[in-house]
Parts: C-alpha cells; sequence; structure tokens
C-alpha cells in the first residue's frame, strides 16, 4: 500500500543517514563538534594571549575527550566502561496538523540510562543519565555534593552488571564534613570574549541535542582554551561530568570556567561553589536564589549567554569584599 511504500522509504532513509560516513552527514561542517583545544577565534581581530596552557596541558587533551557525531553503533565501540548502551533509539510518531491531515514519522530519540553510585559504607546515589563518561560523572557527582574533599579520596570505581550500578571505595579520611560546607570562591579573572567564543561554539550544535532535541550541554574551558565537551540527559549529570573531568585530570579549578546549556538554580550554582571553580555561564536564566549564593559565596554568575549579548548578574572580579580588582 502507498502507507506501507512510504514507511519503508523512510526507514531506508533514516538507515542510510545513520550508515552514512560523517563527511556525508556534514556535507559543509555544519554541526560539527570542536575538538578538545582553544577556541577558534574570529578571523577579525588578534587572537587572545593563552592564559590556560598549564592547565590545557593537565588535561590530556586528546580526540577521545570530546563528544563526536558518530552513530550509535559506533558509539558503542568508543564510549568508557559500562557505556555499551546504545544512546539514540529509532521511533515512530504520529504528526497531526492542525488542519486535521496525519503523517507517519520516524525519529530518534535519546535513550536513558539508571545508575546506582554505591559508596562503601551503605549510602547510594539514584541518577538517571545518559551512558557516557560515567566514571566523570561518579567522581564529579560525589565531589559536587561534598561526599569527598579530593580526587585523592577514590580509592577505585568500579562498574558491574553493564553499569547499572557504580562501586565507589573511598579512603578511611574521605568525605570530610567541612567540605560539605560551601565556602567563598576564589575570584577568576575572565574575559568577555572567552565567553563570546563558547557561545558561537554552542550555536554550531552538539550531535545528542542535533539529533533528538533532548540532550543539555556542558563546557569545561580554562581562559580561551576549551577543555572538555560533554551531554546528558539532565543538565544536572552534565555539570558533574565536567566537575569530574577536571578533578580526575588535576586541573586548577580556579582557572575554570563552565558553561551550561540549561537554567541554574541554586543547587546548580551550589555545585560550581564546591567544586571552587569562579565562574559559571549558562545559555538560559538563573533563579533568583542561584544569583542570591553567588553574590553571597563570589560566584561570578552570567546567563542569556549567546553570540550578541550576555547579563552579568555577579561579577566575582568587582566584589565589594576585594580590595582590590581581580585582572590579567
Amino acid at each position: 500500500s502507498p502507507k506501507n511504500r512510504w514507511e519503508m522509504a523512510d526507514m531506508l532513509r533514516f538507515a542510510v543517514e545513520l550508515a552514512a560516513p560523517v563527511a556525508l552527514r556534514y556535507p559543509r561542517g555544519e554541526n560539527r563538534p570542536m575538538k578538545t583545544g582553544r577556541i577558534p577565534e574570529k578571523k577579525t581581530g588578534k587572537p587572545e594571549k593563552n592564559c590556560a596552557a598549564d592547565c590545557g596541558n593537565r588535561a590530556g587533551q586528546t580526540d577521545g575527550t570530546y563528544e563526536s557525531p558518530e552513530n550509535p553503533e559506533i558509539a558503542r565501540r568508543v564510549c568508557g566502561p559500562g557505556e555499551e548502551t546504545g544512546l539514540i533509539k529509532n521511533c515512530g510518531y504520529t504528526l497531526i496538523y492542525r488542519n486535521g491531515r496525519k503523517e507517519n514519522r520516524l525519529e530518534q530519540v535519546l535513550t536513558e540510562h539508571s545508575l546506582t553510585i554505591r559508596i562503601c559504607g551503605g549510602r547510594e546515589i539514584e541518577t538517571v543519565c545518559t551512558p557516557r563518561h560515567l566514571k566523570e560523572l561518579v567522581a564529579g557527582r560525589l565531589y559536587a555534593e561534598g561526599v569527598i574533599s579530593s580526587a585523592e579520596s577514590i580509592q577505585e570505581i568500579v562498574f558491574r552488571q553493564s553499569a547499572g550500578y557504580a562501586e565507589v571505595r573511598l579512603i578511611p579520611e574521605a568525605g570530610m564534613p567541612e567540605h560539605r560546607n560551601l565556602k567563598d570562591v576564589k575570584p577568576g579573572y575572565w574575559a568577555p570574549e572567552w565567553i563570546f567564543a563558547l557561545a558561537d561554539r554552542f550555536k554550531e550544535g552538539m550531535p545528542l541535542h542535533d539529533r533528538t532535541r533532548a540532550a543539555h550541554s556542558c563546557f569545561l574551558a580554562c581562559g580561551n582554551r576549551l577543555l572538555f565537551q560533554c551531554e546528558d540527559i539532565g543538565r544536572h549529570n552534565a555539570a558533574d561530568k565536567v566537575i569530574g573531568f577536571a578533578l580526575l585530570k588535576e586541573i586548577d579549578p580556579a582557572e575554570c570556567i563552565i558553561y551550561s546549556s540549561g537554567r541554574i538554580p541554586a543547587d546548580m550554582a551550589a555545585k560550581a561553589i564546591r567544586a571552587k571553580i569562579p565562574v559559571l555561564v549558562s545559555k538560559a536564566a538563573p533563579t533568583s536564589e542561584a544569583v542570591a549564593l553567588a553574590k553571597e559565596y563570589g560566584l561570578t554568575l552570567i546567563g542569556a549567554a549567546r553570540s550578541d549579548s550576555m547579563r552579568v548578574y555577579y561579577d566575582g572580579r568587582f566584589s565589594e569584599r576585594q580590595e582590590t580588582i581581580i585582572t590579567r
């Protein structure tokens, strides 16, 4: 029937798209993710001084640290421990127009992965995430919630049952109570051109979001250098992944900037404060509680960061509590 012929043709089109090489799916380089490294400068103007050479070298910048536009089958082969689960599945749906016309279509949807983090000693943390960069997710979640005070607190992370749960063994001194309490952030320098460059990079697109429109993105930058980028079904998970990357790679958090695609509530601001990262940026907006928390602890908070403008809700460089202005 015509309907069956249409469905077969549509399925064939999606199969060809998934099997096509990257160069065919991105004929002009659109939405191609930027490899880890320096944020590209605009053709006009002088390039910025690279202030992040030291932490960039420690970040272990390799082609494996950025999200690439593989199809799910390729993604299974490049993911880390327990990340063999497919990231995307095909799903049929009916598109209904206002005039009553209906169309049967096929689209790609993001999968969910349930992960239980079991900490030796009895505590468990449940989360639903995208099964990629799970080690960074676990380390970042423990650090951002104050369970551990440093990477040295982690003795071992073991993924079991296809990463259905992660068993974390800590050293006896781990989880010092003082790390659970928020402390003032050491002011860090940032330049508007760095934020605009991150917004430009975000505008280019991210692979999972481009395919499904269901993933949040998060960047970790150091000065004008992009160190790490990731995606997840949850914005909190994405932030935990970049925090975990910085923690495991021993990157100085005082030099870092987080750029998130999601809104910034108070608990997201608290993650950055506890991780000692002085600059938190979002494409979306913060809540009033997040702004109040940023002012209280000296966190630079920037929202609505796009290619042409940004809103600085609090600038830690010019804190009234500081006797000197932080410049570079």
